[in-house]
């Protein structure tokens, strides 16, 4: 995960012995960063090394905005011969639109505000080292690029078509080295539910997963 843009301010301090760090604590207040290629701002946390573990960097009470919506968490680092990594964040009431127009993808596609949590440990530079897991939950969302064959149902249940695909969406995974695993992608509309599963690859965006509804099988690879 690269952080760049990190302007604010960092207070500490502890007991260096003239060859090694012994202790430390301190509190940092950040006016803008940059986490992997998404903004927090503004966010403060604070840290701690302690004197039975020199080598490992411990942060808490790590808050900032998100998209509109708020993220915080904590975790911590060791600094050993191959460096290794904890963290347990969440975020909530994170706005749907502006996530999505940060990231290249059409804003108008997509409404409503999101939550998610991960837990996640590993070696630092090691996507095979990696083991975590996860939730996404958007309860009050609306998802558009309606495929014809939903616009179809909605007509025919007397329903009129609003383009509105689905309305609330669920998943549950695992991150497995370099493979996101969704254990459950649940996508609930007023027309159409579909429960699917699968697999997306952190390096390659190799996606593989299946959806199904009472007597149709989509696969989407």
């Amino acid at each position: 995960l690269e952080f760049t843009g990190l302007t604010g301010t960092v207070a500490c301090q502890g007991r260096f012995n003239g060859q090694a760090l012994e202790s430390l604590s301190g509190q940092a207040a950040m006016e803008r960063l940059s986490a992997g290629g998404q903004p927090v701002s503004p966010g403060r946390a604070r840290f701690e090394v302690r004197s039975d573990t020199p080598d490992t960097l411990r942060f808490w009470e790590l808050q900032g905005e998100l998209f509109g919506g708020v993220i915080g968490g904590q975790g911590r680092v060791e600094f050993s011969a191959r460096p290794r990594f904890e963290i347990d964040m969440r975020a909530a009431r994170v706005d749907l639109a502006k996530a999505a127009a940060h990231n290249g993808i059409d804003a108008t596609e997509i409404q409503g505000t999101g939550h998610a949590w991960l837990r996640l440990a590993g070696e630092v530079n090691d996507l095979g080292s990696l083991r975590g897991e996860g939730a996404l939950d958007a309860p009050q969302a609306r998802m558009y690029q309606l495929p014809v064959l939903l616009d179809l149902v909605k007509a025919l249940g007397l329903r009129v078509p609003d383009r509105t695909a689905f309305e609330q969406a669920r998943a549950r995974y695992t991150v497995e080295g370099a493979k996101v695993r969704f254990q459950r992608l649940d996508l609930y509309g007023n027309a159409i539910s579909l429960r699917g599963a699968g697999t997306i690859g952190l390096e390659d965006q190799d996606t593989h997963l299946d959806f199904s509804y009472p007597y149709i099988i989509l696969k989407l690879d």
